[in-house]
């Protein structure tokens, strides 16, 4: 037996929202981890909390609060930039009014690395020089 429902655009927003800055976070742990060579253990006291607390919000078990994103950037060493905006009028998101007629190839453009774009927000992840780092 299946079941089918409707998700709604509102839950559907704030999904698409929750995973795409959770999957940016988990990429910067990562990546910062590799970079520094620095234990899941040791980035989790950088951060005050636990390890278990570390990985349980990472994995999507424990809420991501705002404050928990914050904490996680300052001791990634990352400043977070959220910008609110008009959804385009002409978007339908992933629907089309009618079916294309052929597939059409598209050229591959070059993104700013660490910057993801949705139709509703825009987080950037920009590293932030510190104080001891010399220009």
């Amino acid at each position: 037996m299946s079941f089918r429902f409707d998700v709604g655009a509102r839950a559907r927003s704030a999904s698409r929202l929750i995973g795409n800055l959770r999957s940016d976070i988990i990429a910067a742990v990562v990546k910062h981890r590799t970079s520094e060579n620095v234990s899941q253990q040791r980035l989790a006291e950088s951060i005050g909390i636990s390890r278990t607390d570390l990985n349980s919000i990472l994995n999507g078990k424990k809420d991501l609060t705002l404050r928990s994103l914050a904490d996680i950037a300052f001791a990634l060493n990352k400043e977070i930039v959220v910008e609110l905006r008009d959804p385009e009028s002409a978007s339908k998101g992933n629907y089309f009014e009618m079916e294309p007629m052929a597939p059409v190839a598209r050229k591959m453009e070059r993104h700013e690395p660490g910057t993801r774009t949705t139709s509703r927000a825009m987080r950037v992840f920009r590293a932030s020089p510190s104080a001891d780092q010399d220009d």
